[in-house]
């Protein structure tokens, strides 16, 4: 969601981001046209992460700024801020309906999934226009989220497709493990779907 610049607050004290950090920041955005991912604010609009973002945006004169609020529980010790059991930023609650949204299964892979460590993807980037919304979001493992990354679905299965069909033109072997994978997925995939349309 957008958030107006004025209404956005940092903590006493920290720093913003170091000359290199703006520097990195500054490009990325000048090459992309937006920022890598929303600035995380606390409930009382306290920056968590993505200071830099924010100094980049604020030193261009922009208004407005896309955030995503914390719904994670925190404790605090003195001045510093500390994540409890629940390593996101995102509530139990939510992750748990994510999870049970995916039947337990990697969105990207196909994989099981261990409920206590996976993360959330925006299937379509916030950063395309995608939202925070529960529709938009699956579960998936940091390393297959990580290998997406900032494509959309379609693009990236599009571009996983054109690598898989080059490598395999280059090795047989390659070529009989990706078919023996392909049917695999395809076998699990019917089967989850019809699970789903029996029960």
């Amino acid at each position: 969601m957008l958030v107006k610049i004025e209404d956005i607050k940092t903590i006493k004290g920290k720093r913003l981001a170091d000359k290199y950090k703006l520097e990195e920041r500054r490009v990325y955005f000048e090459s992309t046209g937006h920022f890598p991912r929303p600035v995380l604010l606390d409930s009382n609009n306290y920056i968590l992460n993505g200071y830099t973002s924010y100094a980049v945006a604020k030193e261009k004169g922009f208004t407005e700024i896309e955030c995503t609020y914390d719904l994670s529980v925190y404790g605090y010790n003195g001045n510093k801020r500390t994540r409890t059991e629940f390593n996101s930023s995102y509530s139990w609650e939510l992750k748990k309906m994510v999870y049970a949204k995916s039947g337990g299964i990697c969105a990207i892979c196909g994989q099981p999934l261990s409920i206590n460590n996976f993360n959330i993807d925006h299937w379509k980037p916030i950063n395309q226009g995608g939202t925070n919304e529960p529709d938009n979001l699956r579960a998936t493992h940091k390393s297959c989220n990580r290998l997406k990354n900032d494509f959309m679905a379609e693009e990236f299965f599009s571009s996983m497709t054109t690598i898989l069909a080059y490598q395999s033109g280059q090795n047989e072997e390659i070529a009989k493990s990706i078919i023996h994978t392909g049917i695999k997925l395809v076998i699990s995939m019917t089967v989850r779907k019809i699970r789903l349309f029996v029960f």
